[in-house]
């Protein structure tokens, strides 16, 4: 079988259906975690800058920064509670509703210390209203229930034992 001119040409072609980089989009500083969710924004924590940035995927641009925790490392989506972002410089999750506004800061504990980086993760379980958080430094799993139902106010700090339907499970 000989090759002909053409289908030398359409070998020699860049395959378009490759992956490869579309975009490059400026955040804050020492971006981190990353995740999407269901409503075409895009979430990158910036450990060093103690903000998230939301960019807008049709458009590929930040449509807002938002402030969190200390040292933000982790973060995860759920349709209908919000966004959850772990902040490993102070052993907290940041709970940001569907609007993107913080409504509480859970704590979930850490040894005593400075904490080092890249402690927190956090990942949401949506069918059964949990955010599970694991900590590199204390060898746990933090499980914290999440309802529609947030917190009366937005600097309630939550304990193992807090208010509302936004808490730790022990």
């Amino acid at each position: 079988m000989t090759a002909t001119n053409e289908s030398r040409a359409a070998m020699n072609e860049p395959n378009t259906d490759q992956p490869c980089v579309v975009a490059a989009i400026p955040v804050g500083a020492k971006p981190a975690g990353v995740a999407v969710d269901v409503h075409d924004h895009v979430f990158i924590t910036n450990s060093g800058a103690n903000t998230v940035s939301v960019i807008n995927s049709v458009t590929n641009t930040v449509s807002a920064t938002l402030n969190v925790g200390l040292r933000p490392e982790s973060v995860a989506t759920d349709p209908q509670f919000g966004v959850y972002v772990a902040n490993g410089g102070n052993y907290t999750v940041s709970a940001l509703d569907r609007f993107h506004a913080l409504v509480a800061t859970v704590v979930v504990g850490g040894p005593p210390g400075p904490p080092p980086p890249d402690m927190l993760r956090v990942a949401v379980d949506h069918l059964m209203s949990r955010a599970y958080v694991s900590s590199r430094g204390l060898d746990k799993v933090s499980i914290i229930g999440i309802s529609s139902d947030p917190p009366p106010s937005p600097t309630t700090s939550l304990t193992s034992r807090g208010p509302s339907a936004w808490r730790l499970i022990p």
